[in-house]
């Protein structure tokens, strides 16, 4: 069994889309990710292993397609 999805079946978690939808400038960068910048949201959001963690994270990810950049 696998510790997480792989690229082709992974869907981002649906607190982080959460947060993307209540900023409208990083739901719009974020409607323009290809597979591979949301496969690295995803894996980094599954990969921590706190709580304190993963909210940091998904703040870090709202604030950069807020601002226009991708994540890589």
């Amino acid at each position: 069994e696998k510790a997480y999805e792989g690229s082709a079946t992974a869907k981002v978690p649906a607190d982080f889309l959460r947060a993307i939808e209540d900023n409208p400038e990083a739901s719009k960068t974020y409607k323009t990710l290809g597979s591979q910048s949301l496969f690295h949201i995803y894996y980094q959001l599954q990969d921590a292993k706190l709580p304190e963690t993963r909210s940091k994270r998904i703040k870090k990810f709202v604030d950069q397609l807020a601002s226009g950049s991708k994540p890589n």
